[in-house]
């Protein structure tokens, strides 16, 4: 189950999907299959490639025989908090059998403990793997990075907005802020210290 199908996902799906599973089991869902032909696919293939809205929808129409899922295989995993459909997707197949793995793959695991923990209750996750670039079965395939910084000073005309942009942000708003007033001046220009 995928967050989304983007156009480089699904040319990935039809370059590599019938190398690694024959076309005859596997089969990608989108929101374009019919949905009056979606209990027939599920019950002859195997293996799907498919949004968590998508299997949701499945699931409770009752086109997807949630009792014959054993292995659901959660991509941008870190997006399982509060009601997201990943998080509808496993209370739902909860509701027919405890008997199916998740496997859950993130880059990004969250912001905080707290946000892991949710991610981790969410999609029900007994164990944790953690990889980064020093692991050594991920080595082979890091390549070396090489990281310069260049600093550049700011020209004439950046530094006029810089200025006018300071003078705005250091201004005494107290009197707008008496009359309920808010005034907001956006920026495309950090403020930056220049040397």
């Amino acid at each position: 189950v995928g967050s989304y199908c983007s156009k480089l996902d699904v040319n990935f799906i039809k370059l590599y999907e019938p190398k690694l599973i024959s076309s005859k089991y596997s089969i990608t869902l989108s929101g374009h299959t019919h949905a009056l032909n979606r209990r027939n696919i599920w019950n002859t293939r195997r293996v799907f490639f498919l949004t968590p809205q998508i299997m949701m929808n499945d699931l409770s129409r009752g086109a997807c025989p949630a009792t014959d899922v054993k292995c659901l295989v959660v991509d941008e995993a870190h997006k399982a908090l509060g009601n997201y459909a990943y998080c509808q997707v496993v209370k739902e197949l909860c509701n027919y059998t405890h008997q199916f793995r998740v496997l859950a793959l993130t880059a990004t695991p969250g912001g905080d403990i707290k946000a892991v923990q949710q991610v981790i209750s969410n999609l029900m996750i007994s164990r944790l793997e953690v990889r980064s670039e020093d692991s050594i079965d991920i080595q082979p395939y890091s390549h070396q990075r090489h990281v310069e910084k260049f600093v550049l000073p700011l020209g004439p005309e950046l530094i006029a907005v810089q200025s006018l942009y300071l003078q705005v942000t250091t201004a005494d708003v107290s009197p707008v802020r008496k009359e309920f007033a808010l005034i907001l001046i956006v920026s495309l220009f950090p403020v930056v210290a220049v040397n």
